[in-house]
């Protein structure tokens, strides 16, 4: 795993997180603590985690009730 501080890591993000695409953890820290940490990303958990948001989101919407044409013309 690599260590960066943050400061020095803000000019080279992009290349920190190809880093961290082909496999490499990055660790940043600020005085001398560790703050966050760049990994990569496992995309069958992403997809998993993804369709759990969308099923939560979706529970909240009411279902659509389509109004009788004869109301809508009054």
């Amino acid at each position: 795993m690599q260590t960066y501080t943050i400061e020095s890591a803000a000019p080279d993000l992009s290349a920190l997180v190809h880093l961290a695409a082909k496999g490499q953890e990055v660790l940043l820290t600020e005085n001398n603590r560790p703050l966050a940490k760049i990994v990569p990303l496992n995309e069958d958990e992403a997809f998993r985690r993804d369709m759990q948001a969308l099923r939560g989101f979706a529970k909240g919407i009411p279902p659509f009730e389509r109004e009788e044409e004869d109301e809508e013309r009054g």
